[in-house]
């Protein structure tokens, strides 16, 4: 079978016998000169309203095509992004059906990082800027119709420094949440998953429940939910809003803030306590009158909402 001139066996790559069960296409994309390369997402069907979703296959050698990398475990959107040089092939993966993210494949060292992105909107694009800095960019009418994607629109993915794994995860179809990594390791991705998390649960990517679960770890600022107010009173401290449901226990990721929020409010002779959000909501759920409260997180900035029935998942409950 030949596709732009790649003339290769095909049928030999998975699940490319789903040609003959329901109605496929397949594209192929060729990376810029000098390189030698194409990405083929195949077996693309429509597994649910507009969405298009297929397998990818990495060949080299046009005049005679050597499979270099099969992806197994995940699918693709119809669209691959080379980098001006054809080193660097960025693609719209699909794992485990709901999770979603660009896959970062460096074609010269064979190795693939993840950027966690994924927008309520796929129609977008990328552009390079320079060497290792990439933008994406949405349609602009798609930008003023949702305003989600304002801030989404030129976000910026920077290659240096990122974590790069073997393709021998992909082809070996490993579990992507499983890697190994050194305790080294561990520590400096809690930041990240931290942004990565606020990102995610800003677009509605992800829920409340999986936000707490990924950064129950997270260390936060705080003090007691009641304390003496400017009038000498006994007063409470939880907040309200009139867009959420319920009181809400507030908490800051720098000591800082929390001292700046209740010397706003006048609050005296107040202890600012240093834990962790896991920590805080075993704490809520144990005292008779917050159990029924909520978490805000910085709720003097862009704060983080996490609703009074949330709690971080028993170990046994999780999958």
């Amino acid at each position: 079978m030949n596709l732009k001139g790649w003339e290769y066996e095909y049928e030999s790559l998975p699940y490319w016998e789903n040609h003959k069960e329901i109605f496929c296409t397949d594209e192929i994309f060729e990376a810029p000169h000098p390189a030698d390369v194409a990405c083929v997402i195949y077996s693309v069907a429509e597994v649910s309203m507009m969405n298009y979703l297929g397998f990818c296959a990495i060949l080299s050698q046009k005049s005679q095509p050597v499979l270099q990398l099969s992806i197994v475990g995940m699918n693709f959107s119809p669209y691959a992004f080379f980098s001006s040089d054809g080193n660097y092939l960025f693609l719209k993966a699909h794992y485990r059906r709901e999770k979603r993210f660009l896959l970062i494949l460096n074609l010269a060292k064979k190795t693939y990082s993840v950027e966690h992105f994924a927008p309520p909107n796929l129609e977008y694009t990328l552009n390079e800027k320079s060497n290792d800095v990439f933008e994406v960019l949405f349609p602009q009418k798609v930008v003023e119709s949702d305003s989600r994607l304002k801030r989404l629109h030129r976000k910026e993915i920077t290659l240096k420094k990122r974590h790069w794994h073997p393709w021998r995860d992909l082809a070996e179809g490993r579990d992507l949440n499983l890697q190994r990594r050194s305790f080294f390791s561990r520590f400096q991705s809690k930041e990240k998953i931290w942004q990565e998390s606020l990102e995610l649960v800003a677009q509605g990517a992800i829920s409340a429940q999986e936000f707490v679960d990924r950064n129950q770890s997270k260390v936060l600022f705080y003090s007691t939910p009641f304390g003496t107010g400017p009038n000498g009173k006994t007063v409470s401290y939880g907040m309200k809003n009139t867009a959420l449901e319920g009181i809400y226990f507030p908490a800051f990721t720098t000591f800082e803030a929390c001292h700046a929020h209740f010397t706003a409010l006048q609050r005296e002779g107040f202890l600012i306590i240093k834990g962790t959000l896991k920590g805080i909501l075993s704490a809520m759920e144990r005292d008779v009158l917050t159990h029924e409260w909520g978490v805000v997180i910085d709720p003097d900035s862009e704060f983080v909402a996490i609703p009074p029935t949330i709690r971080v998942t028993p170990k046994c409950l999780k999958y």
